[in-house]
């Protein structure tokens, strides 16, 4: 398990690192001027906003138990821990400490540890701090234009209808557009921590925040927790929360002709990976996906290669949990979101079945809250190109689920007994409120 937090590397020092141990040790010898500082009532709204139901870290406070303890004395006390940390440059080394959960990834061999998730619980007082300076840290940098993860008012919508839109105007064109969807090896954990630093200072962050980011990264150790029992403290080597995506990193090239397509995606796949390499990004090429929009067939198109490795042309992507085909009809999609619709439904049976003793509006509240989004997910990105075939599949899965709950025979509208809108007027409801958004 600790090698999951190990970044790639290298024999001998390349000029990245050259530049990057230059930098820091350039750095360390300025002085700081003390320009940062929390307020009480910052801290208190970040702890009134803490979510209720998170396990607690290894100190075994909980978010509630902060949440009511949110009166001044508590609240001074932790202005002045935060703000000696900032003072100092010092993020304790207790909240440096992570358990973890390991969740099982399915149908995978459970006794390999990559095949397992791990979840980090991390200290309840710790979580503010971070949150505290994530907000300073904001202020003074700016996002990049292709980035919709980890923004306000940007998710996994916005960018699916951005990419899904490029691909069918480009389509609608005649214009073939080639997709590259890379796989980077735990994107989260094996961040370069020198190099994640040497960015910081070149973007001109405040040295006081760069510096409590410095020590955050350093020493950091984890331990794993299994039923009752517990593991030593590895040390983790890198360790990072920020990225575009995580591993779902998306780049497309588009042309008149298959083969120039092709040819425009393989110059920028091949700059790409001169990048990973100098800032320690591992790629796995046997898991990345290639695929070419297009009305001919991909059959004398020469193959993308990534890492002396040929990638064969797919006839689908998943991308941000959307399955996108080549014919832009999302049928796959479609029978994707049914099939999960039905599992929900069924694993919720007993409760919103209209023999259930919780009545219609309860039975009705659970369908839109928890198997209605399954049919909607990312609607705007996906829904605008369906064959009436798909439409009618996705209503039909809604009006079979809708009967069990109103308990209404087959030739009764199920719209009249739940008031629930069709899924083509729910779709339209969502499209309307992401333009407005």
């Amino acid at each position: 398990m600790e090698q999951q937090f190990k970044c790639p590397s290298s024999a001998n020092p390349t000029p990245i690192e050259n530049l990057v141990r230059l930098t820091l040790e350039k750095h360390n010898i300025q002085a700081c001027q003390n320009t940062i500082f929390f307020t009480p009532s910052e801290i208190q709204n970040k702890s009134a906003n803490l979510p209720n139901r998170k396990a607690p870290g290894p100190d075994g406070i909980t978010n509630s138990a902060l949440k009511h303890c949110g009166n001044n004395k508590v609240t001074i006390q932790l202005t002045h821990i935060y703000n000696g940390c900032i003072r100092n440059s010092y993020f304790p080394k207790s909240w440096k400490n992570a358990i973890m959960i390991m969740i099982p990834k399915p149908g995978k061999n459970v006794k390999l540890p990559v095949n397992h998730r791990p979840i980090s619980l991390l200290n309840t007082m710790a979580k503010v701090f971070e949150s505290l300076l994530l907000d300073k840290l904001k202020i003074h940098t700016k996002t990049r234009p292709e980035q919709f993860g980890f923004r306000s008012n940007h998710g996994t919508t916005s960018q699916l209808v951005k990419v899904i839109s490029d691909i069918t105007n480009n389509y609608n064109r005649r214009e073939k557009t080639v997709v590259a969807l890379f796989d980077i090896e735990k994107a989260f954990d094996k961040v370069w921590h020198d190099g994640h630093i040497y960015k910081l200072i070149k973007s001109k962050i405040p040295y006081q925040l760069t510096n409590i980011i410095k020590s955050f990264l350093s020493n950091r150790t984890f331990q794993i927790r299994i039923g009752d029992k517990m593991s030593t403290p590895r040390k983790i080597n890198a360790a990072s929360k920020t990225a575009l995506f995580a591993d779902d990193t998306l780049v497309y090239a588009f042309s008149r002709t298959n083969f120039y397509t092709a040819k425009y995606l393989q110059q920028q796949i091949d700059l790409m990976l001169t990048w990973f390499d100098d800032w320690k990004v591992t790629i796995n090429s046997q898991k990345t996906t290639v695929i070419m929009f297009s009305r001919r067939s991909t059959q004398d198109t020469p193959r993308v290669s990534i890492q002396n490795h040929n990638i064969n042309w797919a006839h689908s992507i998943k991308y941000l949990g959307i399955h996108i085909d080549k014919g832009l009809i999302f049928a796959r999609q479609t029978r994707n979101a049914t099939q999960k619709a039905k599992t929900a439904a069924h694993l919720l049976y007993p409760v919103i079945n209209s023999k259930s003793p919780i009545n219609l509006n309860a039975r009705l509240e659970i369908y839109k809250t928890y198997i209605r989004p399954i049919l909607a997910y990312a609607a705007p990105a996906w829904t605008t190109n369906l064959s009436n075939t798909s439409w009618k599949s996705l209503e039909r899965v809604q009006s079979s689920i809708l009967r069990t709950i109103t308990g209404s025979e087959w030739y009764v509208s199920n719209q009249k007994p739940s008031e629930i809108l069709l899924i083509f007027q729910r779709y339209k409801i969502l499209s309307k409120k992401h333009l407005k958004n």
